[in-house]
C-alpha cells in the first residue's frame, strides 16, 4: 500500500513539478519576447529620431550654386560668365546667411565687366518675427574704378511667413563702410550709412521660384545726394530635381560715381543653370 502511495506521490510531484517548468517557460518566452519586442520598437524609435533629426538638419541647411557662360565670335567676339553661391542656416532662433557672386566678361580681348560681391547676415530672433540683425558686405567693380568696398552693422529685421510659399523680409541696419578707389582725384572714404533691405520669395506650385530684392543705402549725414540702390530679381523653372533653369538680372544705382567717366547706372542679366541642395 505504501508503495502504490510513493508511486501516486511521485506522479504527481513530477506532473506537478513539469506543470511548472512549463508555465515558468512559458512566462521567460513571454518575458523574453517583451524584451524583444520593447528593443524592436526602440531601436525604430531611435532610428525615427535619428531620420527626424537627419531630415531636420536637412530643413535647416539650404544652399545653391548659379554658373552661366556667354561666348561669342565675329563682329562681337566675346566671352562673358558669372557664378553665384548662396547659403542659409537656421537653428534655435539663430539664422545665418550668406551670398557670393561674380561676373566677368571680355570683348575683343578687352574687359568691360568684372565685378563681385559678398554679403553674410546674421540674425537673433527676439519674437515671432522679430529680430535683431547684423550684416557684413564686401565689394568689388573694377570697371568702376571700385578697388573694394566694406562695411560692417547692426540693426533690425522682420520676416513675415517664413514656412509659406510666399515671405517677405525687411532689414534696417546701421553700417560703418569703407570705400576705396582707383581713382586718383577720389578720395577713399568712412562714413556711416543705413542700410534697408527687403526681399520677397513666391513659390509657385514647388516647379517655379520667383525673388526679388531692394537694397537702399544712403549716407546719413547726406541722405538725399549720397546713396546708392540695388535691384536685383530671379525666376527659375525646375528641370530635374535639384537642377534648375534660371534667369536673373542686376541692377546698380550709385548718385555719386567716383568720376564723370563712369555711369551711374548699371544693369547686368544673366541665364544660366542653378544647382540647389
Amino acid at each position: 500500500m505504501r508503495k502504490y502511495k510513493l508511486i501516486v506521490f511521485l506522479i504527481f510531484f513530477f506532473s506537478l513539478s513539469f506543470l511548472l517548468f512549463s508555465q515558468n517557460t512559458k512566462t521567460a518566452n513571454v518575458k523574453k519576447s517583451d524584451k524583444e519586442k520593447f528593443s524592436k520598437e526602440k531601436k525604430s524609435e531611435e532610428t525615427k529620431s535619428e531620420d527626424g533629426k537627419e531630415s531636420e538638419k536637412k530643413k535647416n541647411w539650404k544652399s545653391s550654386l548659379f554658373l552661366s557662360y556667354t561666348m561669342s565670335k565675329g563682329n562681337s567676339a566675346g566671352a562673358a560668365y558669372s557664378g553665384q553661391a548662396q547659403f542659409n542656416y537656421n537653428i534655435s532662433g539663430f539664422t545665418f546667411s550668406g551670398s557670393y557672386e561674380q561676373y566677368y566678361g571680355k570683348n575683343k580681348e578687352i574687359v568691360n565687366l568684372n565685378k563681385g560681391k559678398a554679403f553674410f547676415t546674421f540674425n537673433r530672433q527676439i519674437k515671432d518675427g522679430f529680430n535683431m540683425s547684423s550684416s557684413a558686405t564686401y565689394e568689388y567693380d573694377r570697371i568702376a574704378q571700385l578697388d573694394y568696398r566694406f562695411n560692417y552693422g547692426i540693426g533690425f529685421s522682420y520676416l513675415k511667413g517664413e514656412k509659406t510659399s510666399k515671405n517677405f523680409s525687411f532689414t534696417t541696419n546701421v553700417v560703418y563702410e569703407i570705400d576705396n578707389y582707383s581713382v586718383p582725384e577720389k578720395e577713399d572714404r568712412k562714413n556711416f550709412r543705413l542700410q534697408m533691405f527687403a526681399q520677397t520669395n513666391i513659390n509657385f506650385l514647388q516647379y517655379s521660384y520667383f525673388q526679388a530684392s531692394f537694397l537702399y543705402t544712403p549716407n546719413i549725414i547726406e541722405f538725399s545726394k549720397d546713396y546708392r540702390i540695388e535691384i536685383k530679381t530671379s525666376i527659375k523653372f525646375l528641370m530635374t530635381s535639384p537642377i534648375w533653369f534660371k534667369f536673373s538680372m542686376l541692377n546698380q544705382f550709385n548718385n555719386t560715381p567716383p568720376s564723370d567717366k563712369i555711369k551711374k547706372n548699371d544693369l547686368t542679366m544673366v541665364t544660366g543653370i542653378e544647382l540647389t541642395i
